[in-house]
């Protein structure tokens, strides 16, 4: 079937309608204007092709973009090697976008993602944002801009990311498959605190060492169930907790004395005790609460039910945790092993030259 050039004019992209035909371009939108600078493939129905109709150029707009920023032209473009022309959805200035382009961009989409590919119109679209993306990489390049700090930043860190992933993530020994079951229910066994989780509540309280001052205010937080933030306003005046009496008395959240743990907030017994025998959120207990550093006024205020995770529900987190860990291990193994070998210099007295950067922002 003879093939043609196409537009990417908004619409007439959509629907294929025929432009001009120039050796080597095609007629894109760009900023209003048109730009000679891409030879794009119409899309039929599930396939794609490539060539140079017959017709005759529109007038040439007063002032193109390639005009107005010097902008390469198609014909300095050679033309990309070693492709199929078959398999060529679009060239760009000496690039291909072929079939497999294509293909590739699809594939790291979610499945739900993809379907709307199905539709032809869509399709069409993909290609063109792939065209837009080389269009705006050549002149990019153009610019002298492969050679900028960020852009090297940048190849360096997606260069190491490939490393990694080409060394270490299918070797022998890091793969998930190589986690045997016996070291998932070890794993298990040895950490308990990970698939287990207490009963927590969050609480408030206010402290004070006068029991009358602490009779008064528990009373009048009683008599005043609809006023919600008048805990907090009291805490704030009265509680000789420093540390919580700034955030209205708020403890956050806590399990049972029995079962805390290390990371979390420390609460008088009392009050915590207090806490878990509430059962409505809101609600303050009625009594005051003695402690060894003076009376509470305690109101609960959340509760997260306990949890547990079996093996089962473990294991496929496990596995991809212990294989995590292998290739952290072997990759640290490997980047000393390779520091050595490199002859690694360090000059750690002149960190005290580095200049952190305020909250404000870098510099």
């Amino acid at each position: 079937m003879p093939l043609e050039r196409v537009s990417v004019h908004g619409s007439d992209a959509r629907e294929g309608r025929r432009s001009w035909s120039c050796p080597g371009s095609l007629a894109i939108l760009a900023g209003g204007r048109t730009v000679k600078a891409i030879c794009i493939i119409t899309v039929a129905t599930g396939l794609i092709g490539l060539g140079c109709g017959e017709g005759q150029p529109p007038a040439e707009p007063a002032a193109s973009v390639a005009e107005v920023s010097g902008s390469l032209r198609a014909d300095a473009c050679p033309e990309p090697e070693g492709v199929p022309p078959e398999r060529v959805l679009a060239r760009i200035c000496g690039r291909a976008i072929t079939v497999e382009d294509v293909q590739e961009r699809l594939g790291t989409m979610s499945a739900r993602a993809r379907e709307r590919y199905r539709d032809p119109a869509r399709l069409r679209d993909l290609l063109e944002d792939l065209v837009r993306f080389e269009v705006l990489l050549v002149e990019a390049e153009r610019r002298g801009l492969d050679g900028h700090p960020e852009v090297e930043r940048a190849r360096a860190q997606a260069m190491v990311r490939v490393f990694v992933r080409e060394e270490f993530q299918d070797a022998p020994g890091l793969r998930l498959s190589d986690i045997g079951d016996d070291e998932v229910e070890a794993y298990y066994g040895a950490h308990p605190d990970e698939f287990n989780d207490p009963e927590r509540v969050r609480g408030s309280h206010i402290l004070v060492s006068d029991r009358e001052l602490g009779e008064r205010l528990l009373s009048r937080i009683l008599a005043a169930p609809a006023e919600a933030d008048l805990f907090a306003r009291l805490a704030e005046e009265h509680s000789e907790d420093q540390e919580t009496r700034e955030r209205g008395g708020d403890l956050g959240y806590f399990a049972r004395p029995a079962e805390r743990r290390a990371a979390e907030p420390e609460v008088p017994p009392e009050a915590a005790e207090a806490a878990f025998s509430l059962e409505r959120i809101g609600e303050v207990h009625p009594r005051l609460v003695q402690g060894a550093a003076g009376w509470h006024i305690v109101k609960l205020t959340g509760r997260h039910e306990a949890w547990h995770r079996t093996l089962e529900e473990a294991r496929s987190r496990i596995r991809n945790r212990l294989v995590q860990e292998r290739r952290r291990e072997r990759i640290s193994a490997f980047a000393e092993e390779a520091r050595g070998r490199l002859g690694v210099e360090l000059n750690v007295d002149a960190l005290g030259l580095v200049q952190v950067p305020g909250g404000g922002g870098t510099r």
